[in-house]
């Protein structure tokens, strides 16, 4: 990614290729990154034959510590050219390696692969061949980190859209100090979710799970782990550890040193502010996004007592809410309740554009309330900055909102379920979008 964190490649990387049999048919290439060994790709339904074809690229739900693959493909693209990027990431150590894939790991094999996608699959002669990527869970947020920086306007192979599941794409939420742990005034008695992510969640899990994926606390701070930082400035200090606050941490050395807290002055927070991205300069271009989510995890006994409640698997809400000041990552409006949409069997869910308005309604630490902060900034970015520019220019500009809200979708597509894959609903609705444009 030019401009951006360095891939560990001296030169384009040399590969190898061998057929396996399977089900699928697919083709795995190693591809060397440097001294910190190879991340495999799987090629399936042959891209290479067919260069006109739209190239899905894959960041699976989970990583593969040995780059040996990660699973099967989500049954709605079985049927499609894919190339599955089996990343590194976690706090193992694999067999003869001299590294721990902690972070920047899963990125630099991620940007490796695409590199050697972009160069061997590319259409021949002067011919245009697109690219759309799926990503999920900790796939989820390198698909977004992926496509923020490599959707190129007239590349002539590159990406034009880009599907994400359930990522988390803002690490520093986790953190004690940030905003979200600190709900102010009437925020304390209108959140309706509580400040720490459920008990029995993905969400969860994966906090726990934090320390060993990013080894450091500043590896949060890292756009490319935390894509929604790409948009603003994360409004926090760099703890040294991911459990304790600042204050924490001062009180803590206090002790130990023999001074008094009180006489220390408190940690100055610096201010969050909103950046300027894709910078004016640049040729990036915010992709045509669909984020989809889960619902507010429920324990298994408020699951059961609100089973009536759920209308269908995969009939999730269109969340076509929109606040271009976005002055709280969790504060967005709600545009109409009244359930007069529709509801597809595809599970497209329901149009929600029948009610007035409500403010307030918090997310908090959910997939949602990550979903909704990222299409928040996203939406905002085409509005306020690409909309803008274009207008200097292009006399016959639409609307701004209307077009953010037709680029960057936001979709709740029902209840977990114990798969970390889509459900039907949510696998046809991925599958009509991609249809769609491809």
């Amino acid at each position: 990614m030019p401009g951006c964190l360095p891939v560990p490649c001296a030169r384009w990387p040399r590969t190898w290729a061998r057929a396996f049999s399977s089900v699928d048919a697919s083709e795995r290439v190693h591809v060397r990154c440097g001294s910190a060994g190879h991340v495999s790709v799987d090629l399936f339904n042959r891209p290479r034959d067919s260069p006109k074809s739209a190239l899905i690229v894959h960041l699976p739900p989970r990583p593969s510590l040995d780059g040996s693959g990660a699973g099967a493909l989500p049954s709605f693209l079985e049927g499609l050219p894919v190339a599955s990027i089996n990343y590194r990431w976690g706090s193992g150590r694999p067999r003869h390696a001299s590294f721990s894939p902690q972070w920047p790991t899963p990125i630099h094999d991620t940007a490796t692969a695409f590199a050697w996608l972009a160069q061997t699959l590319a259409p021949p002669g002067c011919g245009r061949r697109d690219m759309y990527v799926y990503g999920s869970h900790l796939g989820a947020g390198l698909a977004v980190a992926l496509s923020l920086t490599e959707t190129h306007a007239h590349a002539a192979f590159g990406i034009r859209g880009l599907v994400a599941y359930n990522g988390v794409y803002n690490w520093t939420m986790f953190l004690p100090d940030h905003r979200i742990n600190h709900p102010a005034g009437k925020a304390k008695t209108a959140a309706t979710t509580p400040s720490e992510p459920a008990e029995g969640s993905r969400l969860h899990r994966l906090r726990k799970e934090m320390p060993g994926l990013f080894g450091q606390p500043y590896n949060l701070f890292d756009p490319f782990a935390s894509p929604s930082l790409f948009f603003h400035s994360p409004g926090l200090l760099v703890p040294r550890t991911f459990s304790m606050s600042m204050a924490e941490e001062m009180d803590l050395e206090a002790l130990t040193s023999g001074e008094d807290a009180t006489m220390l002055p408190p940690p100055k927070m610096p201010r969050k502010s909103h950046l300027v991205f894709p910078p004016r300069q640049s040729t990036l271009k915010i992709p045509q996004t669909l984020l989809l989510h889960d619902a507010p995890w429920q324990p298994p006994q408020a699951a059961s007592a609100s089973e009536n409640e759920i209308e269908g698997e995969g009939e999730g809400e269109d969340e076509d809410d929109f606040d271009f000041d976005f002055e709280d990552e969790c504060e967005y409006e709600d545009q109409g309740a009244s359930g007069t949409g529709n509801e597809s069997s595809k599970g497209e869910g329901k149009d929600r554009t029948g009610g007035a308005s409500r403010r307030g309604r918090r997310s908090r630490h959910t997939m949602a309330g990550q979903a909704q902060e990222l299409a928040g900034l996203m939406r905002r970015s085409i509005s306020m900055i690409e909309m803008k520019e274009r207008s200097k220019w292009d006399d016959e500009v639409g609307d701004d909102k209307e077009e953010a809200l037709r680029r960057v979708r936001i979709v709740d597509v029902g209840p977990e379920t114990a798969n970390l894959e889509l459900n039907d609903g949510g696998q046809a609705l991925a599958l009509e979008w991609l249809q769609d444009r491809m």
